[in-house]
């Protein structure tokens, strides 16, 4: 039963097939009720159960199968008492589902939690460890998330030598090198930011232009290489106002959604930074045509975000602006007639006390303002016509 199990498991990792993940769910179930407290297999049994339920976690999103990941996971690590060999497996994997957890729940407590058990996987994996490359850049990747929730320099600082040394032990070749230049790419635009290091932006796109040449067609981190990137031409033209980054954002931005079809996880999130980016591009270059394609994208990625969803405000903002940059260059009153109506519709999701509150209804009675101005101008006669 663990062999089909298990046999299940590797071809859902390896097409994404959800019936097969339900399937090896099934099965390790089964098997694991054949393995009770103090069984020699109960170990096996509780990680292959969690490692098939994370799968689904990955398709679904499932809150609940990500809980019953870690209370298995937790069983699990009690099982392996320091010195046992099968350790360093457990809290790397316990602590990856901690992680997770902070990202549905933003709870800081999975998150510190994630980055203890990270950091004495590392200590179990010394110099030399064919597995230390791995644990360096989880514990840094969790330092990352703790960096955005507190703004800690002293985490992003960390994280950006774990990621350092984890790059050097992935030389030319090897399989995670991709993935280890990304995460420090990342890492070092987040210092930018912080900043304004434009040594750290610069260094940052030569490796993600390297991570992208490791990314061909069809490699599963190839459309997170692209935008990568594109994110880091867009902030090198914001500072040296460079054309050709920008339009290379663009061009890049257009190849990750095609590898986003419909019902792809990241549809909406490609389709937003299009938007955003073709709405730059003709503020920089006065193209009408790159601004009614952003207003195009930008209304997919808001039917993709419905109410409640935590970057609606955000999508609600950029197709605002863009609507109102296409009345101003077309004179067109639908477009500002519906600038005005996703405003408000913004205007709602903000406290009445928050500024942007504030700046949202300043925002609506400019609008409309101009909405007035425009339904009142006075058409001038072109001319008497000539008697005859």
């Amino acid at each position: 039963m663990r062999s089909l199990a298990s046999s299940l498991w590797k071809r859902a990792e390896r097409l994404g097939t959800e019936g097969d993940i339900e399937k090896s769910i099934w099965h390790e179930r089964e098997a694991l009720k054949l393995c009770p407290s103090g069984h020699p297999d109960r170990l096996l049994s509780l990680n292959n159960l969690a490692s098939s339920l994370y799968s689904c976690f990955k398709l679904s999103g499932s809150a609940e199968d990500l809980e019953e990941v870690t209370v298995l996971l937790q069983e699990s690590l009690k099982l392996c008492p320091s010195g046992h060999p099968n350790r360093p497996f457990l809290l790397n994997n316990l602590a990856i589902a901690l992680h997770s957890c902070f990202k549905q729940s933003d709870s800081a407590g999975d998150l510190e939690e994630a980055i203890v058990l990270h950091r004495e996987a590392l200590e179990l994996r010394p110099s030399g460890h064919p597995y230390r490359s791995q644990s360096l850049n989880n514990l840094a990747n969790s330092l990352s998330s703790h960096f955005k929730l507190f703004t800690s320099t002293d985490d992003l600082e960390e994280a950006i030598v774990l990621q350092r040394e984890a790059l050097e032990l992935c030389p030319s070749g090897h399989p995670d090198r991709s993935l280890s230049l990304i995460n420090l790419a990342n890492s070092l635009h987040f210092r930018f930011e912080l900043l304004a290091s434009a040594g750290d932006l610069e260094e940052g796109i030569v490796l993600q232009r390297e991570a992208l040449e490791l990314c061909p067609s069809g490699h599963p981190d190839q459309s997170w290489s692209l935008t990568n990137l594109a994110a880091s031409l867009n902030s090198r033209f914001e500072l040296l106002d460079s054309l050709g980054d920008l339009e290379e954002a663009v061009v890049l931005h257009r190849e990750a959604l095609e590898l986003c079809p419909s019902g792809h996880p990241d549809q909406s999130l490609t389709l937003y930074n299009l938007a955003h980016t073709l709405h730059s591009l003709f503020q920089a270059s006065g193209s009408v045509g790159d601004l009614e394609e952003a207003i195009v994208f930008g209304r997919e990625a808001l039917l993709l975000r419905p109410t409640g969803h935590p970057r609606r405000p955000d999508t609600l903002r950029n197709l605002r602006l863009s609507l109102y940059d296409l009345f101003d260059a077309r004179g067109t009153v639908e477009d500002l007639e519906e600038a005005i109506s996703w405003a408000e519709e913004e205007l709602v999701l903000y406290p009445p006390d928050s500024s942007k509150h504030g700046e949202l209804e300043d925002n609506i009675l400019f609008y409309k303002e101009e909405l007035a101005d425009f339904e009142v101008t006075d058409m001038w006669d072109p001319g008497l016509s000539s008697d005859e």
